[in-house]
């Protein structure tokens, strides 16, 4: 019965000391960022989609992160200030970035490690300063030559040309078939042989140094905008099969100074060779039928074009600001006569006259001419010796005479509204009753006015632009446009040959008056019609910040005043509509009163401008705004075993609650942010100590949380919990102890399991309690057996009797002294119960060495804590294997032998 009395007492204390445990578990999360990284991990395989790093120098892309290993990289970076880039074996796939946004601007040097496999098109295309590229040697699919521009092995395909790159000429090898990359910005490159393997024509614009250009034979075209803006091309190559230029592809190549287009070019794209400045000479050898619109417009120095027969139509402006003198034509008279020209510079013959006898008269110098939308007034210099003139007009069955005058003006009246019309003057004179007329004439081409457009309107263009556009006036041949200043009206645009006009990025808020006049341009005069206005105003910029002052019923709004506005209007949200909450206003500020306190609301400004015939609205700029909630009602109930209970009530409209404290008259500090109202529990306060604790609520707004009122309320703590918790609160431990009854005892602690092992009497035993189904084992080591105890032996553990002990014991107000043991200093806390029972716990700094316990009878029961840990192994909780299982009734008999 001893040994039965000993293990009982053993598992008494181990259950009191598990009732002061607290467990505590984690779960670990998995995360998609590392360090700079942020990646998805697919198959166990790392997928790296960003790339974030503060690196000046070299940026070392790592070939594992979280275990695995780094296989695919997108080049897709939210920092760029790295010099340099490894990209490591292990990964597999190279991709561009998915924004195409951001680039390492300053990365001069790319190392690709030996396992890609994969580059994706235009991968490194847009990095502005990357000068060299090197492939490991042990790499299956690519390689790297010389000049560090990258190939697949087999070279069959460029893969990415390093924009820095230093050299000046570059001859692509014959056995390149595919480029996946372009040139676009290519600092150095002055001249580059296209591969006569290669198909498509990659891009090359703004290539600054570019030169010249040598086209193979196997590139079949020219694509859209391919070359533009190579400002320093001169000379371009063509190969024979090439059978369009796109459009646009030459635009803007101030240098290039003659094209000859071969026989296999049988397209030539809108604009073309636009805004080739120095281009003096064409040359079309091809099959081309129709010059398009606009192909050599502002090629301000081509004097001179061969065109072939099948040419049968030039296009709107095609040779518009040129100066053609020369036009060599491959074909007959008649089929020049044939082309339908639409350019500004026609090449019509000259009005001829018939045979005319010498004259002493010479044709007057010059015809003006002015005009309405029904008559046509002209005036001429007098010729010296002329009696009269004679009046021509040009009909489609010849020249017309119109009359003779001695005056040197004459106006025709209703004539048709918007039409040409050609004129020639000769001067005569009277001799012996015969008329002699001057050798030769001055022909003059004039119209009738155009009438004004019946309707201006304007809009905006992809959200930036301002479009002027007008309806069209029949006759016309272009627009003059006016813009109104203070010192009148001003001609912003001379010449507009189409119905709408773009001004680029008018500041928001501005506003204008415009004017649209027609006019008819011939070669000789230029005859304005009549004008229509139009008042616009581009709309303002809503407020780029609203910021609010509430209290419980009152909200006051104020925002940034948007330039050119006259005024705003305030709307709040009712349930999915908006309602006006003030019509109109010119001040940046408006206060909403008698609101309910934490009431949340959605309101808007929106600013417009006032034209004299509508209004112009801009965009609107909300702010989820509320009242401040009102003070949440606190209590703080304290207990004599040192814990405080803090609860509030919930207020309307909160979205959360703050709850701070602080401790005697220290400052407050917040102790944690809770959704709702709470009942909440501290335990392990100090004693003698008074706890103030505040709740407040919040909501948030557009401008971030805002918080009401909170009143105060306190609560002194009368005692404090001993150390000795402390030891054991992590729910987790292995100890060794000295006991006066049972000797060296090792107990542990894990998950709820609890283990004791002791060598009592020379008998070595474990008690195992498994939480999982709530059983204790004991394991007789010496005998290799074990069993399970029924729960009737445990009958005088009640666990509400050790709860009622524990709770006398946690109101026990514990004192600090320093006492001497065996010659050391330790720290010994010591208190009494309700029973007059005195525990005393010594500690050597942190750590606890001995535990006392005095029984109001006297009994005096000393702990000696040899060690204490909390690693704690799995093991020590699983039966020994090759235990054999015996039954309680023969442990009886064993014990009764003993006894």
């Amino acid at each position: 019965m001893k040994t039965i009395k000993r293990i009982s007492l053993l598992l008494t204390v181990l259950l009191l000391a598990v009732m002061c445990f607290a467990f505590t578990a984690g779960a670990e999360d998995e995360y998609l960022t590392e360090g700079d990284y942020t990646y998805l991990i697919k198959n166990e395989e790392i997928y790296i989609t960003q790339i974030r790093s503060d690196e000046t120098e070299t940026l070392y892309i790592p070939d594992n992160l979280a275990g695995y290993p780094v296989t695919h990289v997108e080049m897709e970076f939210e920092s760029c200030g790295m010099k340099s880039i490894v990209i490591p074996d292990s990964v597999t796939h190279i991709y561009r970035g998915k924004w195409q946004s951001n680039y390492p601007n300053n990365a001069k040097t790319l190392m690709i490690g030996s396992g890609v496999q994969l580059i994706e098109d235009n991968a490194f295309s847009k990095w502005a300063s990357l000068e060299k590229i090197t492939v490991s040697g042990d790499n299956k699919y690519f390689v790297t030559d010389e000049n560090g521009i990258l190939y697949n092995k087999e070279m069959t395909r460029l893969v990415c040309f390093p924009l820095a790159c230093e050299i000046s000429e570059y001859d692509m090898p014959d056995t390149v078939n595919d480029c996946y990359t372009d040139f676009n910005y290519c600092k150095h490159l002055e001249k580059i042989t296209i591969s006569d393997s290669l198909k498509y024509f990659p891009q090359f614009s703004y290539s600054e140094k570019l030169r010249e250009v040598v086209i193979s034979d196997s590139v079949v075209g020219i694509t859209k905008e391919h070359l533009q803006n190579c400002k320093k091309l001169e000379k371009v190559t063509f190969g024979n099969s090439v059978s369009y230029i796109g459009e646009g592809a030459f635009r803007g190549c101030e240098s290039l100074k003659k094209i000859v287009l071969p026989a296999s070019i049988t397209s030539v794209g809108e604009s073309a060779f636009s805004g080739c400045t120095s281009l003096s000479e064409v040359e079309i050898v091809g099959n081309i039928k129709e010059i398009k619109d606009w192909t050599f417009e502002d090629c301000k120095a081509l004097k001179k074009i061969t065109l072939p027969s099948t040419v049968k139509t030039i296009g709107k402006g095609a040779f518009s600001e040129c100066q053609v003198q020369t036009v060599v034509f491959g074909g007959t008279r008649e089929d020049f006569n044939a082309i339908e020209i639409n350019n500004d510079r026609k090449f019509n013959q000259s009005f001829i006259d018939a045979d005319v006898s010498c004259s002493p008269l010479s044709a007057t110098k010059k015809i003006i001419s002015t005009a309405t939308a029904s008559s046509i007034t002209l005036k001429w210099t007098a010729v010296d010796g002329a009696d009269g003139y004679t009046l021509y007009e040009k009909t489609e069955n010849g020249w017309k005479s119109l009359g003779v005058t001695t005056k040197t003006t004459a106006t025709l009246n209703n004539l048709s509204t918007a039409k040409v019309y050609t004129y020639a003057v000769r001067a005569g004179k009277l001799e012996g009753g015969k008329v002699v007329w001057s050798l030769g004439h001055t022909t003059h081409k004039t119209a009738t006015a155009p009438l004004a457009p019946a309707k201006v309107t304007s809009g905006m263009l992809f959200g930036k632009n301002l479009e002027l556009s007008w309806t069209e006036c029949e006759g016309a041949t272009g627009y003059r446009i006016y813009r109104k200043t203070d010192n009148g009206w001003e001609v912003i645009r001379e010449k507009n040959r189409d119905e709408d006009m773009i001004f680029v990025s008018p500041a928001p808020g501005t506003r204008n008056t415009y004017a649209v006049r027609p006019y008819i341009e011939t070669e000789d005069a230029l005859i304005l019609g009549g004008y229509t206005t139009h008042e616009t105003a581009i709309k303002a910029v809503a407020p780029s910040k609203i910021t609010a002052m509430q209290n419980e019923t009152a909200l006051r709004l104020t925002w940034t005043a948007c330039p050119g506005a006259t005024g705003y209007r305030i709307y709040y949200k009712s349930g999915n509509s908006w309602k006006i909450a003030l019509n109109t206003t010119s001040a940046t500020t408006h206060t909403f009163t008698g609101l309910k306190a934490g009431s949340k609301f959605t309101v808007a400004v929106r600013p417009y401008i006032k034209l004299s015939d509508r209004v112009v609205w801009s965009d609107y700029t909300t702010y989820d705004a509320a009242t401040l909630p009102v003070a949440p009602k606190v209590s703080a109930v304290s207990t004599l075993g040192g814990s405080v209970t803090v609860s509030w009530s919930a207020v309307n409209g909160a979205e959360g609650y703050q709850l701070f404290f602080k401790v005697n008259n220290g400052s407050y500090k917040l102790y944690k942010t809770y959704p709702s109202a709470q009942k909440l529990t501290f335990n392990g306060l100090v004693k003698g100590a008074k706890y103030t604790f505040a709740v407040r609520a919040y909501k948030k707004t557009t401008g971030g949380y805002i918080f009401g009122a909170y009143k105060p309320v306190s609560a002194t703590i009368a005692y404090k919990i001993t150390r000795y918790n402390n030891v054991f609160k992590s729910g987790t431990f292995m100890m060794v102890v000295d006991d006066p009854d049972l000797g060296e005892v090792t107990q542990a602690m894990k998950n709820g399991n609890m283990y004791i092992r002791s060598s009592m009497d020379g008998m070595d035993m474990t008690l195992v309690y498994k939480k999982s189904n709530e059983k204790w084992y004991m394991i007789m080591h010496d005998l290799k057996k074990y069993t399970v105890m029924p729960e009737d032996m445990l009958s005088d553990m009640d666990m509400d009797e050790l709860n009622e002990e524990m709770q006398k014991d946690e109101k026990i107000a514990y004192k600090t002294s320093y006492v001497t043991v065996k010659g050391k200093k330790l720290e010994c806390e010591s208190g009494k119960n309700s029973e007059g029972d005195t525990y005393k716990y010594y500690f050597d700094g942190d750590t606890l060495v001995i535990s006392q316990t005095v029984s109001a009878d006297g009994e005096t029961t000393t702990t000696y804590f040899k060690s204490i840990t909390n690693k704690v192994s799995d093991s020590l909780f699983k039966i020994p294997s090759g235990y054999a299982y015996m039954e309680i009734e023969w442990l009886f008999s064993l014990a009764s032998e003993a006894l």
